[in-house]
């Protein structure tokens, strides 16, 4: 769950990604940054390819329902 900290969000799922025990399917939640995260990762991340998905959510409803966007969509 990413909220106005794009390039670590970033940062961080290139480091999941590139692990010698790669993940199926990396998920990224925006939670209503407001500050041009979304417009950041939504690129940044499409070009990591099809194992990362990029939900934004237009409004902070915290991090538990940031994380219940994800758990509703697997």
């Amino acid at each position: 769950v990413n909220w106005r900290t794009p390039a670590m969000t970033l940062q961080a799922v290139e480091r999941v990604i590139d692990q010698s025990l790669r993940p199926d399917r990396v998920y990224v939640v925006d939670n209503g940054s407001a500050d041009g995260s979304a417009e950041m990762l939504g690129p940044a991340l499409a070009a990591l390819g099809e194992r990362v998905a990029f939900i934004e959510n237009p409004l902070n409803e915290g991090f538990g329902a940031g994380s219940n966007l994800v758990l509703r969509r697997i």
